[in-house]
C-alpha cells in the first residue's frame, strides 16, 4: 500500500485530542490543532506588551491557497490568517498564526 504522507497526516489530525475542524472558503476541509505562543514585546525605556498569538498546526498542504489575509473557521469560529505559512520540521506540518477578525 503506497503512502500518502497528507492523507495520513490529516487522518492523525482527525484522531488527536483537541482536534478541530478549518474550513476555507472553496477547498476541503482538514484537521489541525490549536496551540497559542505568549511573547512580551520590548518597547524600549522598560516597557513591554505581552501577548498571546494563536497558532494552528496543519498538515502542509491540506488548506491549499491559504495565505496572509485568508479567511478561515477553526473550531466553527473565524479567524483571519496573519502570515504565510511557516513549515515545522521536515516540512510536513505547517504552523498558521491567526487572529480574530
Amino acid at each position: 500500500m503506497p503512502i500518502n504522507l497528507a492523507a495520513d497526516l490529516a487522518m492523525m489530525f482527525a484522531d488527536a485530542p483537541g482536534a478541530v475542524q478549518v474550513v476555507m472558503a472553496g477547498v476541503p476541509s482538514t484537521w489541525g490543532l490549536f496551540d497559542a505562543e505568549s511573547a512580551v514585546q520590548d518597547l524600549g525605556g522598560h516597557l513591554g506588551v505581552s501577548g498571546t498569538t494563536l497558532a494552528l498546526t496543519i498538515a502542509t498542504g491540506s488548506l491549499p491557497g491559504v495565505k496572509k489575509g485568508s479567511s478561515i473557521t477553526a473550531g466553527g469560529a473565524p479567524y483571519k490568517v496573519l502570515a504565510p505559512p511557516s513549515l515545522k520540521d521536515d516540512g510536513s506540518i505547517s504552523v498558521l498564526w491567526l487572529e480574530v477578525p
